[in-house]
């Protein structure tokens, strides 16, 4: 008789089978073994949840050994909340994935087997990542999370910035390896142990700070904070839609757990370690909101959209850690629960973005949104779905989004009423930056919504748009309802929640919720009030419309018919005014022929504006030169047997030489 755990693993293993599967079913296969992995890893993950016990756990052996012994499957309630996130995503982009793919049929039988091979891969490292607890165990799934990543996103492997972008995923993840490689030697050294729970001792007895710190980077860079970001924006517009989704919808919040679960063992420095956390948060979210306006690369837009949320909830945690050093309960209770509802949160709306971009990429084969617009006529349920994702990542009422921004601000504002001068200055910082993130996201996406969506067509290829198929649509809907429900009802996942923000705060759980709940009924019936009467309004206006007949025309130019469809406000004439703004700390290329003062009739010209990265700049250049060096290196290539056979004998004597001097 077959363990969980060991039917876990045979799944995983299934996905070897994707290759020897006929071309038609490789699909039905790869969403069957994602649907079985999920159902069982979350059938788990319940059980732990809904425990009344704190400290429940599910604990099983893996078949594999290591030197170290046989490594175990630990899932506690952080674990499961992550798995259970993976899993939503993961299914329904695997639904997704059917419709997306049917445009590169031209592509060979075994690049769908190993697409679709290293999908379910990906997705089940990113299931076992939370679960393990030994050092070398969780970097052998770490690894081939990273590496599974990194075939998927190369996916378009005959674009060269495809290929680029996902040799740099890799470089970056492997850094970020080294990083908490470097973190878990340090935490050998001193009890002997690698391991998460060896945290708890090590934080007992040694400074804090500096060993947090060294997490705080590793598992910072899978996070996407600022500046170690630069892997996320060519990553996710490299990657396939579904893929993007589960990368930037789940992938960066595997660097997140880390983070919690290092938090989990601290001890001293608390408030120290909040302000870290929270400074880079409110950097990182404000710096992803500004590249998120100036970008004209929808995908790359989403991309730097994912680096502000993930400020925002670093923000939250920070505060949260804060919270419990200043022994404010209620101000860390809040903070916790709004920034661990804002994971799951950006994972359903940001899914559904990228849902929606994939939707519009596969019929217009191009991604730059000044050649779009009127899309709302040809494709209705991706604008309506897209709108929906749109109102909910600026964090407005009444879908999810909202809710877990409304906790952040909550918490801060309850605790400024008992603060001093010093946190009070730190809680107003806060304030204004969740408030600045919140209204130029409004005003990146409005416009974003505005430009591709409404509008006359900007180009002819418009033209060509059809709404996509039933699998891409089902996949956008299911995660649409799951946003609706959480924004009209959160307390359908607030008691989820709760459970995970005991292991930071030590609150009254028969108070507590009530406490919480009691501060989101009043926003529930209104929003619920609102969202009854705006459907009541459009029943009517339907039933008052299907009488009369309706005439299209040109859209309203305000006043005035313009002879071209170009002279709509473009996305660059939208955001020019904000661009004055935050010139100095970005950088903004505009590419056009100037006017000549003798010229009276002027010639056609071309207009180019492209936003660069200019923390990215620091990066690359010394990068460059290091790759220019090795070329150099390639002398030695000469492609003679007889010259690679004297370098393998200039090896071994060189061995010999430092041998024969006890160097080594």
């Amino acid at each position: 008789m077959l363990s969980s755990v060991q039917t876990l693993e045979i799944l995983i293993l299934g996905s070897v089978l994707v290759f020897a599967m006929p071309r038609n079913l490789k699909y039905w296969y790869t969403m069957t073994l994602v649907a079985a992995i999920a159902l069982l890893t979350s059938y788990w993950c319940f059980g732990v949840l809904t425990a009344d016990n704190p400290q429940a756990t599910f604990t099983q052996p893996m078949s594999f050994t290591f030197w170290s012994g046989t490594p175990l499957l630990v899932i506690d309630k952080l674990s499961a909340f992550f798995i259970l996130v993976t899993n939503f995503i993961a299914v329904v982009g695997s639904i997704y994935s059917g419709g997306y793919l049917k445009a590169y049929e031209h592509r060979s039988n075994i690049e769908f087997s190993l697409h679709y091979a290293a999908y379910i891969i990906f997705y089940s490292s990113m299931v076992l990542v939370p679960t393990m607890r030994d050092g070398l165990p969780f970097f052998m799934v770490w690894e081939l999370m990273s590496v599974a990543a990194f075939v998927l996103t190369i996916f378009d492997y005959e674009q060269p910035d495809v290929l680029r972008a996902g040799i740099k995923f890799l470089v970056y993840m492997h850094v970020s390896m080294v990083i908490l490689m470097i973190g878990f030697f340090v935490l050998y050294s001193r009890t002997g142990q690698m391991s998460f729970d060896a945290l708890q001792i090590y934080f007992s007895n040694n400074p804090n700070l500096p060993l947090f710190l060294i997490f705080f980077v590793g598992f910072g860079i899978k996070c996407g904070f600022f500046p170690l970001h630069s892997w996320l924006p060519h990553a996710d517009t490299a990657a396939p839609a579904h893929v993007a989704a589960l990368m930037s919808g789940v992938t960066i919040k595997m660097g997140f757990y880390g983070l919690l679960r290092v938090l989990s063992f601290v001890k001293q420095d608390l408030v120290m370690i909040g302000i870290i956390i929270f400074s880079v948060g409110v950097i990182t979210g404000l710096y992803g909101i500004t590249k998120t306006v100036l970008h004209h690369n929808l995908k790359t837009k989403l991309a730097f959209s994912t680096i502000e949320n993930a400020g925002i909830i670093a923000i939250g945690i920070g505060l949260g850690v804060m919270g419990i050093g200043l022994s404010n309960k209620v101000f860390a209770l809040l903070c916790f629960l709004g920034s661990i509802m804002h994971i799951l949160n950006h994972a359903l709306f940001k899914s559904l973005l990228f849902f929606g971009e994939g939707a519009i990429y596969k019929t217009l084969k191009t991604r730059y949104i000044e050649n779009f617009g009127g899309l709302m006529k040809k494709m209705p349920h991706t604008g309506v779905l897209f709108l929906v994702a749109c109102i909910a990542v600026c964090g407005l009422p009444p879908f999810n989004g909202f809710v877990s921004e409304f906790l952040i601000y909550s918490g801060i504002l309850r605790a400024l009423d008992q603060a001093g001068m010093y946190k009070a200055a730190i809680l107003l910082v806060a304030l204004i930056s969740m408030a600045l993130i919140g209204g130029i996201s409004l005003f990146a996406f409005s416009k974003t919504y505005a430009t591709v969506f409404l509008g006359s067509p900007r180009s002819p290829i418009v033209e060509q748009a059809e709404e996509v198929g039933t699998n891409m649509l089902v996949a956008k809907y299911i995660v649409a309802i799951a946003i609706i429900i959480i924004g009209l009802v959160p307390s359908v996942i607030l008691p989820l929640i709760f459970e995970i923000t005991k292991i930071y705060v030590v609150i009254d759980t028969r108070i507590a919720p009530r406490q919480v709940l009691s501060i989101l009924q009043p926003l529930s019936i209104a929003t619920g009030i609102f969202v009854g009467l705006t459907l009541f309004l459009f029943v009517l206006r339907m039933l008052q419309q299907r009488s009369r007949t309706v005439d299209y025309g040109a859209t309203w130019g305000c006043g005035y018919v313009g002879t071209s469809t170009k002279l709509q406000y473009t996305s660059t004439s939208l955001s020019d005014n904000f661009l004055q703004i935050v010139k100095p700390i970005s950088e903004y290329n505009k590419e056009m022929e100037e006017f000549r003062e003798d010229e009276i009739f002027p010639t056609p010209r071309t207009f180019k504006a492209k936003a660069a990265d200019k923390v990215e700049v620091i990066y690359t250049e010394p990068v460059e030169a290091a790759i220019e060096a090795l070329k150099k290196t390639t002398i030695i290539q000469t492609g003679s047997v007889q010259h690679y056979i004297m370098y393998a004998f200039i090896f071994v004597l060189f061995i010999f030489v430092l041998t024969f001097f006890k160097v080594i």
